[in-house]
Formats: C-alpha cells, sequence, structure tokens
C-alpha cells in the first residue's frame, strides 16, 4: 500500500487485511497507517519485549512509529497487525535495515552498505525477494537476509532494474 491508501482510504485497506499473507510498509507509510489502526482497532494485545530477537545481535533501539500528536512502539504495531490477519510484516527503514515479524519474534536485519545512486525499486525488490523467498520455505532471518540484499543491489544503480539479483545469486 502507499500513503494514500493508508490514509484517505484506509478503511476499506483495514478489512482487507483479513485475506493479505505479507504486508510491507516502510517507516513513513507505517507512520501514517499508525493514527488510523489505533481509531479502527480498540483491542489489541502487545508484544512482550522477551519474544523479541534480533539477528546478527545487533544492539538496537526499538523503533517507535510516530505522527503529530501519536506514537506506538513497533512491537505493538505489529501485534496489532498481525491480528488482523497478515502472517508475516516487514517494515523497511532505509539506510537503517528492516524490521520483520512472523507473529512470534521480531527480526532486525541491517541494511548494507552501499553507494546509492537510485532509491527508485528497492521497495519492490525487497518485498518480492521476501515473498520469494518465504514461499520457498526459508526462514525468516534467511529471507529477510536476502531481502535487503537484493534492494542492497538496485540502490547502486540509477534505474529499478539493472541491479536487481537473479535467483541463482541468493545462498
Amino acid at each position: 500500500p502507499g500513503i494514500r491508501q493508508l490514509t484517505s482510504r484506509a478503511q476499506p485497506f483495514f478489512y482487507s487485511l483479513t485475506y493479505v499473507d505479507m504486508l510491507t510498509l516502510n517507516r513513513e507509510e507505517a507512520s501514517a497507517f499508525l493514527t488510523t489502526l489505533k481509531a479502527l482497532q480498540t483491542q489489541a494485545s502487545p508484544v512482550k519485549r522477551n519474544v523479541l530477537s534480533f539477528q546478527d545481535g545487533f544492539d538496537i533501539d526499538i523503533p517507535t512509529l510516530k505522527v503529530v500528536g501519536d506514537q506506538m512502539a513497533l512491537p505493538e504495531f505489529f501485534a496489532r497487525l498481525h491480528m488482523l490477519g497478515p502472517r508475516y510484516i516487514a517494515m523497511t527503514d532505509g539506510a537503517k535495515g528492516a524490521y520483520l515479524s512472523d507473529g512470534k519474534a521480531i527480526i532486525f536485519v541491517a541494511a548494507e552498505k552501499v553507494s546509492v545512486k537510485g532509491t527508485a525499486g528497492a521497495g519492490d525488490a525487497f518485498s518480492s525477494t521476501l515473498a520469494t523467498q518465504l514461499v520457498a520455505g526459508k526462514s525468516l532471518a534467511h529471507a529477510a537476509r536476502m531481502a535487503t540484499k537484493n534492494a542492497a543491489a538496485v540502490i547502486q544503480q540509477v534505474d529499478a532494474q539493472s541491479g536487481l539479483l537473479m535467483r541463482d545469486q541468493f545462498s
């Protein structure tokens, strides 16, 4: 979904989540949807901190999504979204990396440090790779690493497709 679907058309999007297996948002989109999520959903049980696991032992701060007059910690945001249907939820956070949840744990994968020539297509590369890896039966951590790897390859090019990795380039 884009910003428009998450703000001006949030209610139909909200109700369609029961049919969604994987939802990927960037941090800006997640923050935009925060107020609507809280308004449309009155009951949720937040994810407890002890179910969090971070990829490769990264020592990170748990993000808090913020919009004017409202905020929510990422674990609660993910928990509320999982209650609506999605099996997997990912939030990309640009050069910082990505957070992924399967409803049991939240995994963080740091972004690869690369020379950025353009960001067009990075989110699509991330999402499509994540979905492909999960459908292939790979673990959430492996799928996240491969999605991050493909997004990093894309942003090293000016256009959205030249950097895309081929299936045999994922290990």
